[in-house]
């Protein structure tokens, strides 16, 4: 295990340095020690290896890295957050539960990062969608395949982000003149009053003689009547202003 992660699992136990530091120990515990008393020291020690008698520590270490590897057997990306999450169900199902809340962190940490990256790319080639026209052809020629689909599909979803970010604003565009030509209509003594759309745009419309009229607007589309169409308001029917109650009815 060399990654700060892998190392942490161990709780920052190196398993060379502390077998050394043991071996330490052992010998400074047999200072002053006649020959025989030595002897039979490290026979006590080499029996107790012989019969299984572990040190707790190394033997928990061995446990740890144990899971590790058994579960990167199953993985090429050992940098996933499939592969962290699989590690932290290894390890709570093992009773590791430090090691597997470890495991557990790693997989959201990995996985905002990688929704970071993914992020900058699409702004980057929706700011730039010829760069994705290049990389999708390098992908082509390599014969990458699978790039390639998910290139394409990438360039789908940019396609349409700046599709409607054109449409969104050419909507704030729309509305821009919408008020002003309310604004100018109001200064000119006309009765103005304001519907939703289905896209949650105000429009504009004149009361006259108990009707609502679209307020002409310079530069853009004129506005459908109150009732036309399969709007929001209209369901296909004729509306008409009523000032008793200030809503427009339907007929």
């Amino acid at each position: 295990m060399a990654t700060g992660f892998q190392q942490g699992l161990l709780g920052n136990i190196n398993p060379a340095d502390y077998a050394l530091r043991q071996q330490q120990m052992m010998m400074q515990a047999q200072q002053g020690m006649s020959p025989y008393e030595r002897m039979g020291y490290n026979i006590a020690n080499i029996a107790g290896g012989l019969f299984g008698v572990e040190d707790p520590t190394l033997k928990r270490v061995g446990e740890i890295q144990g899971i590790y590897s058994e579960v990167a057997k199953n993985f090429t990306d050992q940098n996933s957050p499939e592969f962290y999450q699989a590690l932290q169900k290894a390890y709570a199902e093992r009773g590791f539960a430090q090691q597997a809340a470890l495991s557990a962190e790693q997989a959201l940490n990995v996985e905002s990062t990688l929704t970071r990256n993914e992020a900058a790319k699409f702004e980057l080639f929706n700011k730039n969608p010829e760069l994705l026209d290049r990389e999708i052809a390098k992908a082509e020629k390599s014969e990458d395949l699978d790039k390639v689909a998910q290139l394409k599909s990438l360039k789908d979803r940019v396609t349409e982000a700046r599709r409607l970010d054109t449409e969104y604003r050419q909507a704030q565009i729309d509305q821009a003149k919408s008020t002003a030509a309310a604004q100018r209509a109001t200064a000119e003594g006309k009765d103005i009053i304001y519907l939703t759309d289905i896209t949650g745009q105000r429009i504009p419309y004149e009361r006259k003689d108990g009707k609502l009229v679209p307020l002409a607007i310079e530069g853009a589309p004129a506005a459908a009547s109150p009732g036309a169409g399969q709007g929001k308001f209209s369901q296909g029917k004729k509306g008409v202003y009523n000032p008793k109650t200030g809503k427009v009815e339907y007929n």
